[in-house]
């Protein structure tokens, strides 16, 4: 097994580095992992962990070849990319309102509901804005055209979709951790209304780049 790995494993590595890149690369998913960890270090925690997941399905669905079949039909990327432009957008729409009634953005993670309640929508949150982005498809399909070939040995996609898993919920991990610190969580308490009307404004843009790029991809 360590032996069908390690020839693979310079494929291997340019994914996991160049993985890393796009990870580490300011987007949608920074901006809703940091948007709730400011708010609240657990859902901060598992947007990242359902990013992570994303990432993994992604990796699975591109090294099996079914990302390359939905590609092949425009309307589904189309309509990926509207859900996920909308709900970013949506997003966006939310988190102005909150900066400008005073409120905290997502003020779900905050009213009495049980933890696991809590949990498990900050980490569908992450999930669905990462697989609701179609450049994420095409990211994976060229990576793993580096590794993956025709009659590639399960375990070395196995090794790919645990790497690239492993390598996005560290980062993910580390960014929820950073923006839930004492200091920047208190900047947030002091400028809540500015903040949100960034995360706000971020929102909107990526929504409405995602939109218009697969509206000019057609």
């Amino acid at each position: 097994m360590i032996e069908t790995i390690a020839g693979y494993w310079p494929g291997l590595m340019t994914i996991y580095i160049a993985s890393f890149l796009g990870f580490v690369s300011p987007g949608p998913n920074f901006v809703v992992i940091t948007a709730h960890a400011v708010k609240n270090r657990r859902a901060g925690a598992a947007t990242a962990l359902g990013v992570s997941f994303g990432t993994a399905i992604w990796v699975m669905l591109t090294s099996t070849g079914i990302t390359t079949l939905l590609n092949a039909y425009e309307e589904t990327t189309l309509m990926v990319g509207l859900v996920g432009g909308s709900y970013l957008c949506w997003l966006g729409v939310k988190s102005l309102r909150a900066a400008l009634s005073g409120t905290k953005f997502s003020d779900e993670f905050n009213k009495p509901s049980s933890a696991e309640t809590s949990f498990s929508r900050a980490i569908l949150t992450g999930l669905f804005i990462q697989m609701s982005n179609p450049k994420a498809a095409l990211f994976w399909i060229a990576l793993s055209s580096l590794a993956i070939k025709p009659h590639t040995p399960s375990i070395v996609i196995i090794a790919m979709i645990i790497g690239c898993f492993a390598i996005s919920l560290s980062w993910h991990m580390v960014l929820a951790l950073v923006f839930s610190t004492g200091s920047i969580r208190q900047t947030y308490i002091s400028f809540k209304s500015v903040i949100s009307a960034i995360f706000g404004t971020l929102f909107i843009g990526f929504g409405l780049k995602v939109i218009h790029s697969v509206i000019a991809g057609r």
